[in-house]
């Protein structure tokens, strides 16, 4: 069995983004925002246009 490491890239300082609330790795910027009010399979969710 082998492990591999996974490397976290950030995203632009200057800009707004998004992060993860458990390792606040980058999800993405402010400007792929589509809606805070979509409605998903298990609830609430933002929807980006790419992430």
């Amino acid at each position: 069995m082998t492990r591999s490491k996974t490397f976290q890239a950030y995203l632009p300082s200057c800009h707004r983004t998004y992060s993860c609330i458990h390792c606040r790795a980058h999800l993405a910027n402010h400007d792929e925002l589509i809606s805070k009010s979509f409605q998903g399979s298990q609830g609430r969710a933002y929807l980006f246009n790419s992430v």
